[in-house]
């Protein structure tokens, strides 16, 4: 089974929809907010959320040109 067959919900989305619910059963939006925002800074934290990482390496010339390499890492989900 290719991992790329189930769909992955956007992190953004479901603190939203937290965000919403949290609203909708009376608490108030700035509490609602901190809560949603304390959520993500646990999750980054112990690693449950994996950020985009990016490389960059550059070699100056002695004739004063640059040349500069990029690359930009997409987290790979390796399920068991």
């Amino acid at each position: 089974m290719d991992n790329n067959d189930t769909p992955q919900q956007d992190p953004k989305s479901i603190g939203r929809k937290v965000y919403e619910w949290l609203i909708s059963v009376g608490v108030p939006a700035v509490l609602a907010a901190g809560l949603v925002a304390a959520a993500y800074g646990l999750l980054v934290y112990f690693g449950m959320i994996t950020l985009t990482s990016c490389t960059v390496s550059y070699t100056k010339l002695p004739d004063g040109t640059v040349s500069a390499q990029g690359a930009v890492a997409k987290p790979v989900h390796v399920t068991k």
